[in-house]
């Protein structure tokens, strides 16, 4: 299995004030998502959501997002687990 690499970690607080200089507000843009019913994201999970991308001949713009929505700490039911993967694109 491939080496996942990160070149960034980020959490997001919902209404929270934090007067923080790391504090980063993501833009408003284009997103190509595919949600996937794991609390883990696997390196196999982008090939669906890379040919979607190919397919609509979409240009990736950037890194991609991972974001576990649900995990094991809001539900011990693993069929309830959900993560997010959001590639920004240009259409």
């Amino acid at each position: 299995m491939p080496k996942q690499v990160y070149n960034s970690i980020f959490l997001m607080l919902e209404d929270e004030d934090i007067d923080c200089e790391l504090e980063t507000i993501m833009p408003e843009r284009e997103y190509a998502t595919l949600l996937v019913n794991r609390e883990r994201i696997h390196p196999k999970d982008y090939e669906p959501l890379l040919h979607l991308i190919d397919k609509n001949k979409l240009i990736v713009d950037g890194d991609a997002i991972e974001r576990t929505i649900i995990d094991r700490y809001i539900t011990s039911n693993q069929k309830e687990h959900l993560s997010e993967i959001q590639v920004p694109v240009l259409t």
